[in-house]
């Protein structure tokens, strides 16, 4: 666990030579920090913008004494709720994209914030309500910008006209959530950002022993090797090899004119963590350090592929043409 300390926020304030008591903006994303303390409200009275993006926070708090807070970033983060802001009375921007609101209701806690113009709330359970839109638009009358599309004047109207009846749907569909899910997707994310973590602070130590060849190190201190590139695996076996270090479920099929590899890498998963590289005779899917590489039982047009997250199941869709050179 990392926690918002006076020296962090002093060696992340270097473009302020360290100021911290007239710093405007701070970046503080992919700390792990999990929680936001009542250090930033001490030391940075004066922020404006403050990153948090892609840490481990789970409640937006203490961020009461950031009178002149106008832009917060809390992407890919672990909240469910909206709540702390009431305070932030300058604050324009909001942007908690990827996160585990599915308390929909709890945006009406920001009303009082008279200036918020801009939101952001895809990737977040919340969004698959009926009403979504609407709602927010009705419970914030001063948003001109949800999920990057400009609020319409139509919409605006009807969402006032039809404010109880969306609220009420929108209740509803709230009680029929499962908490419970949600709140086991949250705990792997957290696993998956500090299993990263460990890896990245694995190899920059490995880095620094000069220790060629290896990539991380176990709890016994015994170094792993690390993969070989396909490049090194042709070389070496005169082929690439076939691999699936994460243990995944994957599916491979063959379609007309096209390959589909299916894979369940969890449903909130940062795509962050995903490298994908296709190749006219192999695909190589690299997650959270894991790989999964495949060959082809014919050649495909790598520069045509595409990927996207199935909007059903979350998992990773890969769709990679046959090559019409090779049919």
């Amino acid at each position: 666990m990392v926690e918002i300390t006076e020296l962090l926020l002093r060696k992340r304030s270097e473009h302020n030579e360290g100021q911290l008591s007239n710093l405007k903006e701070i970046t503080l994303h992919q700390f792990e920090i999990e929680s936001i303390n009542e250090v930033l409200g001490i030391y940075c009275r004066e922020l404006q913008i403050l990153y948090l993006q892609n840490n481990l926070i789970r409640v937006i708090q203490n961020l009461h004494h950031l009178k002149d807070l106008r832009y917060l970033n809390l992407a890919v983060n672990n909240i469910t709720s909206i709540s702390g802001l009431g305070s932030n009375e300058h604050l324009e921007k909001l942007d908690l994209t990827a996160n585990f609101v599915w308390d929909l209701l709890s945006v009406e806690s920001l009303r009082e914030n008279y200036k918020l113009r801009e939101m952001h709330l895809l990737g977040n359970p919340c969004t698959t309500f009926e009403n979504y839109r609407l709602f927010v638009i009705g419970a914030v009358p001063s948003l001109q910008i949800l999920d990057g599309e400009r609020v319409a004047k139509s919409e605006r109207i009807l969402a006032e006209q039809l404010k109880e009846q969306i609220k009420k749907s929108i209740e509803e569909e709230q009680s029929r959530i499962n908490v419970a899910d949600i709140q086991e997707n949250i705990e792997q994310r957290d696993q998956d950002k500090k299993e990263m973590a460990e890896h990245k602070n694995a190899k920059e130590k490995a880095q620094e022993k000069n220790l060629d060849g290896i990539n991380e190190v176990d709890g016994l201190g015994l170094g792993k090797r690390v993969s070989l590139t396909p490049e090194e695996e042709i070389e070496k076996y005169g082929k690439v090899m076939q691999k699936n270090e994460g243990k995944w479920a994957f599916k491979l099929l063959q379609e007309k004119d096209h390959y589909v590899l299916d894979i369940p890498a969890g449903k909130y998963m940062s795509l962050s963590y995903v490298d994908i590289d296709v190749q006219p005779t192999f695909v190589r899917v690299t997650i959270k350090g894991k790989v999964l590489q495949l060959r082809f039982d014919r050649e495909v047009n790598s520069s045509n592929a595409s990927a996207q997250r199935s909007t059903t199941t979350g998992n990773i869709v890969i769709k990679i043409p046959y090559s019409t050179l090779n049919p």
